[in-house]
């Protein structure tokens, strides 16, 4: 065996008791076994690692037993509840497949490999990686060590990709997302876009992880939509773009099209500039994030008034 991967559709018996384990709250103890090897892979790839930031280790202990197992009892530390809860956003967004479990993959050159989460739908694997740092009064701290981690987090990750396309059906012919879910840290825009072009790296934090929750607790399936919206800004789609016949007219010098649409045609593949809660530095990001109790009453509105709101989009780009 060269990783401990197991993956999991909604549909199956195993993501039932999987969302139980992972609905336990920090100081919850964990008692599960592993198979001898599958441990010393998760071992060796950090899994069991406390982040960078935290000063103190959670008790934990590995006791071998009959059969090549190993017994594993340790307090679910705060940064595993905040791995779970990403875990369950995944889940709610309706991805195809999910990770069962802890990822850990042995590559052939003795390195290692470790991701929190796989999240795969019929475009994307999103292979995740949670860095978390404790607060200070509510506060996300400025850290040196970030962009090493991410680096370091980096290094191994073509090699992963390249052997999990090669011995698993789930992953061919789809695009793999390097995704930093952040907890406690402030990070620039500047760092950001440094890291994304240097090693491919996407970003998003807690505060975004708790709007998506929010949304996809009503509709998962467009709490996808605004995460691929947020991550993908700017790029090229992966699809032909619908033509609409449009009027175009020129408002202080700048050229603007007015046009009628279905939203299920256009919802992938328009971009609103949304700003998150204490968020600073987005002078684009004018639109609020959806509120999903709203919804349903602008439904009502507009149905009862045979109106429609005026909207301005950004369109992700074709070139």
């Amino acid at each position: 065996m060269r990783d401990t991967i197991k993956l999991i559709s909604i549909g199956e018996v195993a993501f039932h008791h999987e969302m139980r384990q992972r609905n336990n709250i920090a100081g919850t103890k964990l008692e599960f076994q592993k198979s001898l090897t599958e441990y010393k892979i998760l071992l060796e790839a950090g899994v069991f690692n406390k982040p960078v930031e935290v000063k103190n280790q959670t008790p934990f202990s590995a006791i071998g037993v009959p059969n090549e197992e190993v017994q594993i009892t340790y307090d679910l530390p705060h940064w595993e509840v905040f791995d779970n809860t990403v875990w369950k956003l995944f889940v709610q967004m309706n991805f195809d497949y999910v990770n069962k479990g802890k990822i850990g993959i042995s590559l052939k050159n003795g390195e290692y490999f470790a991701a929190n989460g796989i999240f795969v739908n019929s475009d994307f694997v999103f292979l995740s990686k949670t860095l978390y740092a404790p607060k200070t009064s509510g506060i996300d701290i400025e850290s040196s060590t970030f962009s090493q981690q991410v680096i370091e987090w980096m290094k191994n990750f073509s090699s992963a990709c390249d052997y999990l396309r090669s011995e698993y059906l789930e992953y061919k012919d789809k695009r793999f997302i390097p995704l930093i879910v952040t907890r406690g840290y402030k990070i620039s825009n500047e760092l950001k876009e440094q890291l994304k072009e240097s090693h491919g790296n996407y970003f998003i934090n807690d505060r975004f992880v708790d709007e998506l929750h929010r949304i996809a607790g009503k509709n998962g399936n467009f709490a996808r939509t605004v995460l691929c919206q947020e991550l993908f800004k700017g790029e090229q789609l992966p699809y032909q773009v619908p033509s609409f016949n449009a009027l175009m007219e020129e408002i202080d010098g700048a050229k603007v099209y007015s046009f009628f649409a279905s939203a299920k045609d256009v919802v992938d593949t328009m971009y609103v500039h949304r700003r998150l809660p204490q968020d600073t530095g987005f002078a684009m990001a004018y639109q609020r994030m959806v509120k999903p109790d709203k919804v349903q009453e602008i439904g009502k509105y507009l149905e009862a008034t045979a109106s429609f709101f005026p909207k301005l989009y950004s369109c992700r780009s074709q070139r």
